[in-house]
Order: C-alpha cells, then sequence, then structure tokens
C-alpha cells in the first residue's frame, strides 16, 4: 500500500523494510518530525508542547514517525515506579485502555495525513503482553480508516530506507535509518553513548534512532573502511536519541535514581538538495 494522501512523498511497506520515496530538484527540501516517549495518557504529559509541534509538522508538511511508548498506560497498574494518582480522571470510566485508546485516536486525528509510523515501544508491548490487547494496532487501524491513510505499525525495531528519485529521471539516491524505541535507563554521564556504539558494531545504517530513555541529543560517528582500490574511506553515520514529552524531575523516580531530567521534545530530519548532493541536517524542535 502506498499513502496517497501527500505526494511530497510516498509509503510503502517492503519485506524488512518501511520505504519512504520523494522525487527531488533544484531547491527541494522535505523534513521529518522524529517523536519518542510521548506518553500522552499519563498526567505529566506536555501535551501542549506535543500539539504545538505536531501543528507545525502539518504546517509545514512534514512527515512525522513515531518511535515508540506514545502511549503510558502503566501508570498506576502495574509499573511500580507509578500510583493509581498518574492516572488522569478522564480514563477512570468504562474500560481503562479502550478509555485511553478512544482519546488518543480522537488526538490523533488532524495529523494522520502527516503520521507514517507509530511504533511499539515498551509500554505497548507491556500491554499486549499482560492484557492480550494489541492498544497500538487498533489505533493504526481506526487511523487508517480515514481515506488516504496507510500508517504503519512498527516493530520494536526495524528498518526505514529514504529513497530520492530526481523528477528529471537519472540516479537514485538513499539513506538508511536503523531504529529502536530503546534499551537501558538513562544514566547520568553516558546517557546512551554505549548503548549507541553497540548499535554500530550490529547494524551497518546512515541513521541510528532511539528513544526510551527521555534525553536527547545528536551523535556523529564516523567509521573509516578501506575501498576496493585500497583507499581509506570515511563513512558517516548518525545517531539520534530521542527526547520525551513526559515531565519527569523534582520527585520523580528519575531523580530518586539520580538520572538526568527529561529532554522535552523530538528531532527534525531535513533532506536537501546541495549542488547534485542530497544531504540532510538536524535539529532538535524545543517546547
Amino acid at each position: 500500500m502506498v499513502n496517497m494522501k501527500n505526494m511530497k512523498y510516498t509509503v510503502q511497506k517492503k519485506n524488512d523494510m518501511l520505504v519512504v520515496r520523494m522525487k527531488y530538484k533544484a531547491g527541494w527540501k522535505q523534513s521529518f518530525l522524529l517523536t519518542s516517549d510521548e506518553h500522552y495518557d499519563n498526567k505529566k504529559c506536555d501535551r501542549k508542547a506535543l500539539k504545538k509541534h505536531l501543528d507545525e509538522a502539518k504546517e509545514n508538511d512534514w512527515g512525522w514517525i513515531s518511535f515508540g511508548d506514545f502511549y503510558d498506560c502503566m501508570g498506576g497498574k502495574w509499573d511500580k515506579r507509578s500510583s493509581k494518582k498518574d492516572i488522569r480522571p478522564e480514563y477512570n470510566k468504562g474500560w481503562y485502555f479502550d478509555e485511553v485508546r478512544k482519546d488518543v485516536v480522537k488526538f490523533l486525528k488532524p495529523y494522520s495525513g502527516n503520521l507514517i509510523q507509530l511504533t511499539e515501544g515498551n509500554h505497548e508491548a507491556s500491554i499486549k503482553l499482560r492484557n492480550e490487547f494489541d492498544i497500538l494496532d487498533q489505533t493504526v487501524g481506526q487511523l487508517n480508516k480515514i481515506e488516504g491513510n496507510n500508517i504503519n505499525y512498527g516493530k520494536y525495531q526495524g528498518w526505514i530506507r529514504f529513497i530520492f528519485e530526481h523528477e528529471g529521471g537519472g540516479a537514485i539516491r538513499k539513506y538508511d535509518l536503523w531504529y529502536t524505541h530503546g534499551t537501558g535507563g538513562n544514566a547520568p554521564v553516558t546517557r546512551g553513548a554505549i548503548q549507541s556504539a553497540r548499535r554500530q558494531d550490529m547494524v551497518r545504517a546512515d541513521f541510528y534512532i532511539a528513544g526510551h530513555i527521555h534525553t536527547g541529543y545528536e551523535l556523529p560517528r564516523p567509521t573509516v573502511i578501506l575501498d576496493s582500490e585500497g583507499h581509506e574511506k570515511i563513512i558517516e553515520a548518525e545517531h539520534l536519541q530521542l527526547g520525551t514529552y513526559k515531565q519527569s524531575w523534582n520527585g520523580a523516580w528519575e531523580s530518586q535514581k539520580g538520572f538526568s531530567p527529561a529532554v522535552i521534545g523530538g528531532r527534525v530530519l531535513e533532506f536537501y538538495m546541495a549542488g547534485k548532493q542530497i544531504k540532510y541536517r538536524t535539529w532538535r524542535i524545543k517546547k
């Protein structure tokens, strides 16, 4: 299936990857909002910042990819770090998960034309494991009933390939992005840098994306290879650690464990034409 609502790019599932295909020409650019760990139904979710960033994406025709834990759904239920006071009162009626899902679908509908993928995080995986209810599958299914939508249900880790074709024909170029929702905790010193190095040892990609630890930064990790002619060649690789929309400090479990305060917001990945080359830049989108 191909997303036809936004003709600036098309989206298609192929084998083990999601393909985002674009046509480019002189002066062309296309941006994508990358977010993670929205924890929308948690009382501490900064919904104002999230809505602001999604409004910006919609206004500028950015694609949007969410890399896990859009849902929280663990507060006060089985997460030992939380209490029942963390549950928003509007969800304490009917069946808890269904009330949350209906509210999330209502919130996401205006942005569903920009949404490329909702990814499973550890929270969605826990809901599915403990309750035999795939809340993310239900959400994607509801949103894809809207004409033109083709939102992908992303696994916990996977591949996204960006393919660029010149409008006049000629060379096809690509960037490969490997993502994982993430592992480990937000150690106050390394802040996920060790996990970044391990990912690059396991997988070869142009971009590495992770969330989960509620901190955000861009970390270039170039490597050196020997080409077929025996010349050294530097291969660029970019690690993007995504922040969160859940405020967490001042007595929260993160401060009790000595973790760093959360970084609120996501990142924007922009591809653009520079001469005859396709280049990229990223920046943090703040509150």
